[in-house]
């Protein structure tokens, strides 16, 4: 999905352009380095950041023991080579967060396009447990 950046400052969330199942997802465009906040970008493209299909995390012990299911919400960088960095969980069921952010570490994905170049921008992912039953 490519948008005009002109209407994207810095900090504006962008639906994420990747499948994922019962996920709302954001993209934030972080700005290169050197460039000032809230830079004109009118007339520029910026394609969201696509996540590789990746597998269900495993449902930690615990959590399927004391029947604790949910979604735990999970931001990450994007970075240029298509890893994922700075991961962490902002909200979801606390028995459940560490399994999430393992499992978002391990994902890939392709990055950001700015202008045609590869940029680093900040994606918002939901990672629904559901145990089996």
């Amino acid at each position: 999905m490519t948008f005009d950046a002109g209407q994207l400052p810095v900090g504006e969330g962008l639906p994420a352009t990747h499948p994922a199942p019962a996920s709302d997802s954001q993209v934030i465009l972080l700005p290169a380095p050197g460039e000032p906040a809230g830079a004109s970008r009118v007339g520029r493209k910026f394609e969201a950041p696509v996540v590789i299909p990746r597998p269900q995390p495993p449902y930690p012990h615990l959590a399927r023991e004391a029947r604790v299911s949910g979604t735990v919400e999970v931001v990450a960088t994007v970075m240029k080579d298509g890893q994922l960095r700075d991961v962490r969980a902002l909200s979801g069921p606390p028995l459940l967060q560490e399994a999430a952010v393992g499992a978002v570490q391990g994902w890939r994905a392709k990055p950001a396009l700015f202008d045609g170049s590869p940029a680093e921008a900040e994606i918002t992912v939901q990672v629904v447990f559901q145990p089996d039953e």
